[in-house]
């Protein structure tokens, strides 16, 4: 029974460890996504600002 209990609490362990790495690598493609988003929606805000000022009358 101790190395049942055993095996079962490095398996526990093991998974903790693997949840543990797959959530922070979750969160860093979140990170980068939001920046990503962030600043393509900038340069698209700063496009549309150089071409309606480019294409203004007179």
């Amino acid at each position: 029974m101790a190395v049942f209990a055993c095996i079962m609490a490095v398996l526990a362990l093991t998974g903790g460890l693997l949840l543990a790495a797959l959530t922070d690598q979750w969160l860093a493609w979140v990170r980068w996504g939001l920046e990503t988003a962030g600043i393509l929606t900038v340069l698209g805000l700063a496009c549309a600002l150089v071409i309606r000022w480019v294409s203004r009358p007179g």
